[in-house]
């Protein structure tokens, strides 16, 4: 992802990419989102929905531990942090879970835009080496080759 949509998404976001800053030992956030420039929207709803869910909800704070491209979609790692007053909360697991399968849901969805325009107009796999493109993107990757 380029520089100008990562710095976007760790100033909106301070609490989520609270990592990015610390070394490789420390984080894998410290390489950054590695992920290509379609996948924006998704991973900036994501982060938009999780921190809803920690300010208005009293879910517990995801950090992002690394957020990549792995086989065409996305990895999004992190973990909980919790605080007192939802650590030991009735509805944990419920949260833990509905945290889990929005993660999920956004990973997924990533197969089906292009990842580099972020349109979701006829996606194609470019084969060997897994990347969902549309038709243009697709075009233009073989023209320049």
């Amino acid at each position: 992802m380029n520089n100008n949509l990562k710095e976007k998404l760790y100033q909106k976001y301070p609490e989520i990419f609270a990592d990015k800053d610390k070394s490789a030992r420390e984080s894998c956030m410290y390489w950054g989102i590695a992920c290509p420039d379609g996948w924006y929207t998704i991973i900036e709803k994501l982060c938009a929905q999780l921190q809803h869910d920690t300010n208005i909800n009293n879910y517990p704070q995801v950090v992002a531990e690394q957020v990549k491209d792995k086989f065409g979609t996305m990895r999004f790692y992190y973990r909980l942090e919790y605080t007192e007053e939802n650590k030991t909360c009735d509805f944990k697991d419920f949260r833990e879970g509905f945290i889990a399968g929005t993660v999920a849901s956004s990973e997924s969805r990533c197969s089906e835009i292009c990842a580099k325009c972020g349109t979701n107009q006829s996606i194609e796999s470019t084969g060997t080496f897994i990347k969902y493109l549309c038709k243009n993107c697709m075009e233009s990757r073989y023209e320049k080759a």
